[in-house]
């Protein structure tokens, strides 16, 4: 049979329309809770601001002013940052350390700040594995290596959580990557996984003996692939961990990034501990200039919800000038002298078009971040998502109902959602992501029950009790 163009065009417009018109319908279950403690939308967010690096490039009290108003706009609840032994004993962990060097004092401002806005920290004890553990040596040394490291890392805990009173750093990232890839000799008889084993059961007994122990909590392994090593971590490390975590990049979408979060949690879900997304993102530098990508992110996020995560952390919350020994980086992964453009936000002396300004991402980071909420009996709620539309929820505080939903699809879609037990959540106020007009996000209307709305083209959308 013979068709016009016209006839065909008639055709997939009407279609199209259709599709338009179709409603999709979501639900969310207020009473069956996935995460019982849920700590937010969190962020990879280093203790920089103060650093001589960023103060001889240019970093001033009016660019840390911003960025820290930043901070309190999205209502950031952890940060996970840099943290390393020059620091406070210069080029070796042979020297005595000073705990008020000039970057310590750095970071102790940068704590200060977060402690004002309400923003845990997760540390890292030590960056590289296993170069930090025999930091300005030559070589690994065991025999000296398995007692100065772990004593570095708990008179970190004591200098910084007990003298300097940071209560709000209550978690150390136990190194990065650090059995994803080789950075640094690994001891004579030893594979890397069965050294970095032997040195986190050296720092907790460490902590351990100084009584310093409850003061944080540890979390690992902190690898890359879709978390490896994890299994190994549950069987040896389970005395020494308190939260598992694990990450990767460029998934696909929602469906690749939930696949690898619920594998990630079913590894270690019989030790009954909580799990981690501790890094996520896409290393296309373009595409993070885009306003999809604020869309993608927002599928990241729901994706780790509905897997049951305690938290997600995006690497990296603002683009940052990043400390020695490399500072100085260019030309991989985002580094342009020294500066790791992965931010939501640009860094304000970096040589870029308007750098004190945001990018598109920005206005579904900060939405997200601060309608989701996190910590004091939040919890995370079952829903269920249809076609396009991939729909997650919180109960912010355990009270109340915040209900992300985001747009996969190239067209607008209609929708309603229905709320079982929702007696009691109060009225919902709109917000939205649209990409087309990403740093001017529609904020705050006032939706009516039930909830029935239209989404454009990969937009994200939260529908909260929250009014602020």
């Amino acid at each position: 049979m013979h068709y016009s163009r016209a006839r065909i065009q008639i055709v997939f417009l009407g279609l199209f329309a259709a599709q338009l018109r179709a409603e999709i319908k979501l639900k969310v279950h207020l009473d069956r809770v996935l995460q019982s403690d849920y700590l937010g939308v969190n962020q990879v967010y280093h203790g920089f601001a103060f650093m001589p690096e960023a103060q001889a490039r240019g970093m001033n009290d009016a660019d840390r002013a911003r960025e820290f108003d930043r901070v309190s706009e999205m209502r950031l609840n952890l940060a996970r940052t840099w943290f390393r032994p020059d620091w406070s004993n210069g080029d070796s962990l042979g020297n005595a350390p000073d705990w008020e060097s000039p970057k310590m004092r750095a970071f102790y401002k940068w704590l200060a700040e977060m402690r004002a806005r309400n923003v845990d920290v997760a540390m890292q004890a030590g960056w590289w594995f296993t170069t930090d553990t025999y930091f300005g040596s030559p070589a690994p040394d065991p025999v000296r290596d398995l007692g100065r490291y772990p004593r570095w890392v708990s008179d970190a805990v004591h200098q910084i959580v007990e003298k300097h009173g940071f209560r709000n750093v209550k978690y150390l990232i136990l190194m990065t990557e650090p059995t994803s890839y080789e950075m640094g000799i690994v001891p004579a008889g030893e594979t890397q996984w069965s050294y970095y084993v032997k040195m986190m059961h050296a720092i907790d007994r460490q902590l351990r003996a100084d009584g310093r122990r409850g003061l944080v909590k540890l979390v690992g392994p902190n690898n890359s692939s879709g978390g490896i090593h994890l299994k190994e971590a549950a069987e040896e490390l389970n005395d020494v961990l308190d939260v598992y975590s694990g990450h990767d990049y460029n998934k696909r979408g929602y469906d690749e990034w939930f696949a690898m979060c619920q594998s990630m949690a079913a590894t270690v879900a019989t030790t009954g501990k909580p799990f981690w997304l501790d890094e996520l993102g896409k290393q296309d530098e373009v595409y993070r200039l885009t306003g999809e990508y604020g869309n993608y992110l927002a599928q990241i996020i729901a994706a780790s919800i509905n897997a049951g995560l305690q938290t997600s952390m995006q690497w990296l919350l603002f683009d940052q000038l990043y400390v020695a020994p490399i500072d100085k980086g260019d030309g991989k992964d985002g580094f342009h002298m020294g500066v790791h453009r992965w931010g939501a936000c640009k860094w304000p002396h970096d040589s870029v078009d308007d750098p004190t300004s945001c990018y598109p991402q920005w206005g579904a980071v900060r939405m997200i971040s601060k309608c989701l909420s996190g910590r004091k009996g939040t919890r995370t709620l079952v829903t269920e998502s249809a076609g396009a539309l991939k729909i997650a929820a919180t109960s912010p505080q355990g009270r109340g109902l915040s209900a992300l939903v985001v747009n996969t699809s190239d067209f607008a879609q209609t929708f309603s959602v229905e709320i079982s037990g929702s007696a009691g959540t109060g009225a919902l106020y709109r917000h939205l992501y649209d990409p087309q007009n990403a740093l001017s996000p529609d904020a705050g209307a006032r939706c009516h029950r039930p909830l029935h709305d239209t989404i454009p083209a990969r937009g994200v959308a939260v529908y909260t009790t929250l009014r602020r």
